[in-house]
């Protein structure tokens, strides 16, 4: 799914910084925990998406269908200030199943 989400990405938004390696897509699910990553991603963000949820839950107190949050803080969760994540809730009958994140760099 990550794999696709990169792809659509680059049909939709076929700009250099899309294109190349600086986008970084991801699934995080129950627990917070990175469950998909695209085959292009950057590893130095593979391990920071946990704690930019953790940002961003103790900043949002309640998620709804259609939601998507800008995340950039380097001191709460991100890598440094030109990174910039948009959080998406995914929900499946009304409950938040996941999240997806994609980062541009």
């Amino acid at each position: 799914m990550a794999v696709q989400f990169h792809a659509q990405d680059c049909t939709d938004a076929p700009q250099p910084v899309i294109q190349g390696v600086n986008v970084n897509k991801h699934i995080l699910a129950g627990g917070l925990r990175l469950v998909a990553h695209g085959t292009r991603d950057q590893t130095p963000h593979l391990g920071t998406f946990e704690a930019t949820m953790k940002a961003v839950l103790a900043d949002v107190p309640e998620f709804h269908p259609g939601d998507v949050y800008a995340f950039s803080d380097p001191w709460r969760g991100g890598t440094h200030a030109q990174d910039i994540r948009l959080i998406r809730p995914v929900f499946v009958y009304g409950e938040v199943f996941c999240f997806t994140i994609a980062l541009c760099h």
